[in-house]
């Protein structure tokens, strides 16, 4: 009934119940009063003698008395909260979903300095995969007027590239050994055009690279075993070729040519993929058949470098297997 409780918050007037319900709770079935007040259901000390239950703040636990039996309890913004049937974490992401967080300019540009200054897309994937709505137009403007991507920022970049004259064909090569299928491969990229060729080693002594190698003027090796030996030196100068060697052995120190190994191994793998009844000698011919009619990291295609146009293979006349 309407008026049977009164209830008085701080030094404000008094609320008048405008109703009453009973709620079926863990504990036990409990009325609470309804006032005009934007208030959860409150449960008083009265109530708790009543059913014989004390609160143990320190287990946030209500304890019966008589039967021992607990009750969890969630505590948060410095109360008690009594939840059943729902967990607590379904009412925050409703929470969540209700009240949005926003990230601020402020916060946009102290994430902008913690990822020590990306790019504008690069912040908005992040950003994106943490699941934010992004704004392309206010990353770029942080980015804009940041004082460290003005001063020490790279500058814009541009497809360029370098033609030498004083350069020929079969000059200067890059040699270096690959392994496919756990089989060695002797890699052979000219340093001017970037045209490969590649072939099967049955091991990898002197004599059988140097059975593979043509007469160019100028051989480019790292310092492996194999191609600082004395056979191998001699044999290169008996045909008139200078052997350059490089002095640490790194991944870097001939580059050309280690660039070069991922295009022909990715291009091999995927053709015995799709052909894995195709011999290793035809796949590897396809795969420097590739490379080389693709355009380099440089943006210029080998194969039109050296021959001037693509050279035409027909059914009844291929090239000879041996030629990679």
């Amino acid at each position: 009934m309407a008026g049977t409780a009164t209830v008085q918050f701080g030094p404000g007037d008094p609320y008048q119940s405008i109703g009453s319900i009973d709620v079926p709770t863990p504990i036990s079935t409990i009325r609470f009063y309804i006032l005009t007040s934007t208030t959860s259901f409150l449960m008083s000390l009265y109530e708790l003698d009543k059913l014989k239950l004390y609160f143990d703040n320190t287990c946030n636990l209500l304890v019966n008395k008589k039967t021992g039996k607990t009750t969890p309890v969630i505590r948060q913004f410095g109360h008690p909260f009594l939840v059943w049937d729902y967990s607590y974490h379904t009412y925050l992401l409703a929470l969540f979903d209700h009240n949005p967080c926003l990230l601020t300019n402020a916060k946009l540009h102290r994430l902008h300095c913690r990822f020590r200054h990306p790019s504008t897309n690069r912040l908005r994937r992040v950003l994106t995969r943490a699941g934010h709505e992004t704004n392309k137009e206010a990353i770029e403007y942080i980015r804009k007027f940041c004082h460290h991507c003005q001063m020490y920022d790279k500058s814009p970049g541009r497809f360029r590239f370098t033609l030498h004259e004083n350069v020929n064909f079969n000059h200067s090569i890059i040699i270096n050994i690959m392994y496919l299928d756990r089989d060695p491969v002797l890699h052979i990229v000219d340093e001017a055009t970037h045209f490969n060729a590649a072939a099967w080693l049955p091991n990898i002594s002197t004599k059988v690279i140097n059975i593979y190698l043509g007469p160019p003027d100028l051989v480019i090796t790292d310092a492996g075993k194999t191609f600082t030996s004395r056979e191998f030196s001699q044999s290169a100068l008996a045909v008139g070729t200078i052997i350059k060697t490089v002095l640490v052995e790194a991944h870097w120190s001939i580059r050309t040519v280690k660039r070069h190994h991922a295009m022909i191994r990715r291009s091999y793998e995927i053709i015995k993929k799709e052909l894995p009844d195709l011999p290793k000698d035809a796949a590897l011919q396809m795969a420097v058949k590739t490379v080389n009619d693709t355009a380099s990291p440089d943006g210029l295609v080998p194969t039109l470098l050296v021959f001037g146009a693509y050279p035409r293979i027909v059914e009844y006349n291929p090239p000879a297997p041996t030629i990679t």
